[in-house]
């Protein structure tokens, strides 16, 4: 048996075990999107957080013979997915003061939620990553602090001390606005590739999208699938999404300062929603990455947000892939 058929044979069982997971998880998204967001301050960052997070989760379950609380987990694997990256950013060997022994402890009044969440925009950079975690985990989130010792392996008398360096942070800064933060200027050849894209995309000429693909081209749906080339991009996701009736029209646009192909799908009432949102990476006048977030309610409804228009959403699954 080669080994290309001995790892199809795996994949059936293993994506019907994923759904079933993820369904597990369903209950969970909402405030794991915050939490990845207000950790990342980007929801197209927040969106590869939690993809991350489920599969290092899923990934790891047959490595645990005890119960567990599912929220807790998929935290702690955020958690710790983001320090491992942050850690990982810096230059030179960093030591968190919060980790260092012999820090006072003492009582302090939990701010409101609402006043931390309206703090930490300005905070991003007062706070060290630690006491970042540590604050949105306790205030916002409601984990007791021996349970967030344990996410971010640590003692519960640190995770206190941290906390009260993080509180005084807050009434520090209370009051004073986030910094400005201007987007980086899109590339112009990937600005006219997108508007090349919607065109063609509008005209449902799958030839013509297919044009603009590198014959290697990725299209990663985000959180499903992965499409490996032109040839399986026709076959499969292509294919399908030229036939849908459902989207109306794409458009050129903008997410969080990032160029996307912005698709539009019809309302009951004929209004128009935003249910697809496409992120095209190019070399060379093609296109070698093409991310499509559908499956990504959290990411949809906030991109919605940000341009004013309903959103629709299709779950975390395509429900046709049963295996």
């Amino acid at each position: 048996m080669s080994t290309d058929s001995t790892l199809e044979d795996l994949a059936t069982p293993l994506r019907d075990l994923q759904r079933r997971f993820i369904a597990l998880t369903e209950p969970h998204r909402q405030d794991l999107w915050r939490y990845c967001l207000r950790l990342t301050g980007s929801p197209w960052d927040a969106e590869d957080l939690i993809q991350e997070t489920v599969t290092r989760a899923f990934a790891r379950v047959a490595h645990f013979f005890q119960p567990l609380d599912m929220r807790a987990y998929l935290f702690r694997i955020a958690t710790n997915t983001w320090m491992d990256a942050w850690r990982r950013q810096r230059p030179e060997p960093y030591e968190d003061p919060d980790t260092l022994p012999g820090l006072a402890e003492r009582p302090d009044p939990a701010p409101e939620p609402g006043v931390v969440w309206a703090a930490m925009e300005a905070l991003v950079t007062a706070l060290t990553p630690r006491q970042r975690v540590i604050l949105l985990l306790v205030e916002v989130f409601g984990f007791r602090p021996a349970e967030v010792a344990g996410m971010v392996g640590s003692t519960e008398g640190a995770v206190k001390a941290a906390l009260h360096r993080a509180r005084v942070a807050l009434e520090k800064q209370s009051g004073v606005p986030a910094p400005a933060q201007s987007p980086p200027a899109a590339d112009p050849a990937l600005r006219r590739l997108i508007d090349r894209f919607v065109e063609a995309f509008n005209r449902r000429d799958a030839d013509a999208v297919l044009s603009l693909l590198d014959a290697e081209a990725v299209h990663d749906i985000v959180g499903v699938s992965e499409e490996r080339g032109r040839d399986v991009i026709r076959r499969n996701s292509l294919a399908e999404g030229m036939a849908d009736p459902e989207w109306s029209r794409a458009e050129a646009g903008t997410v969080a300062g990032r160029p996307a192909v912005l698709v539009y799908f019809g309302g009951p009432d004929g209004d128009e929603r935003l249910g697809w949102v496409i992120a095209l990476e190019a070399a060379e006048d093609r296109v070698v990455t093409m991310r499509s977030y559908y499956f990504t309610p959290e990411f949809l409804r906030h991109a919605s947000g940000e341009l004013g228009v309903p959103a629709v959403t299709h779950g975390y699954l395509y429900q046709g892939a049963v295996g």
